[in-house]
Order: structure tokens, then C-alpha cells, then sequence
């Protein structure tokens, strides 16, 4: 869900309801991640190691909804670890372009829900 989306459901204080730190919207019973403040960081970005450091310590997901997407960027810190880079130097060009990528991708992740509930109604034995 956008953030901006009307039928996010708050609570009584105007807040979002929240689940392990996920936000949880109880009218469609589904999970989704606010991304604006990695959005906000990430647009001032630089292409150092300091600055993935930093992007990877601001994903909060205990369930690992968003494993696929924040293990691209964890592979791509371990590149980074074997050229032995200062935190502060430049990435190289290779390195630069999958991060970059990687940034403008963020985004579409708040336009991502998960139903909390993934039963199915019907009865089944196994």
C-alpha cells in the first residue's frame, strides 16, 4: 500500500497499526512496508560503502517478507568487502549501476501486500 492510499486503516491515535514492526492493514487483513523514510535516504545518496551500510540497517523485516529483495543488496556489500574499500571511496562503475538499480527499485516495495491470513477457507485433510 501507498501511504498515501485512503483505505489504510489507523488507529484511534492516527497511526497505522503495526505487527512485528510491519504495518497491517486490518480492512484487507494484509502486511505492507512503509518505505518512505528509506525513499527519503536513498535520494540523497552516495555510491560509498558507508551508504549501503546505512540502507541495509534501515530494513526492518523480522518475518523476511523481503528477503529476496534485501539479499541482492547484501550480495552486493560482499563484493564491496572483497575490493577492500575505504567506507568512503567510490564504488566502482559495475558495483555502482546494481545499486542504483537496487535504490530505484525501493520504491515499489510500499506498493507491496501480503495477506496476513494464507489458509485456505475451505476444509482439507492431509
Amino acid at each position: 500500500m501507498v501511504s498515501g492510499d485512503s483505505s489504510q486503516v489507523v488507529e484511534p491515535s492516527g497511526l497505522p497499526f503495526k505487527v512485528l514492526g510491519v504495518s497491517w492493514n486490518k480492512r484487507e487483513d494484509s502486511l505492507y512496508f512503509h518505505v518512505q523514510n528509506l525513499v527519503t535516504f536513498l535520494s540523497g545518496r552516495v555510491n560509498s560503502k558507508r551508504c549501503l551500510l546505512q540502507a541495509i540497517g534501515r530494513i526492518f523485516d523480522p518475518v523476511g517478507f523481503l528477503g529476496p529483495f534485501v539479499l541482492r543488496v547484501k550480495l552486493l556489500m560482499q563484493e564491496i568487502w572483497k575490493l577492500s574499500l575505504d567506507l568512503d571511496d567510490d564504488l566502482p562503475e559495475c558495483l555502482s549501476l546494481a545499486w542504483n538499480r537496487w535504490c530505484n527499485e525501493v520504491p515499489g516495495l510500499g506498493e507491496l501486500g501480503i495477506s496476513r491470513y494464507f489458509f485456505s477457507n475451505s476444509l482439507f485433510s492431509i
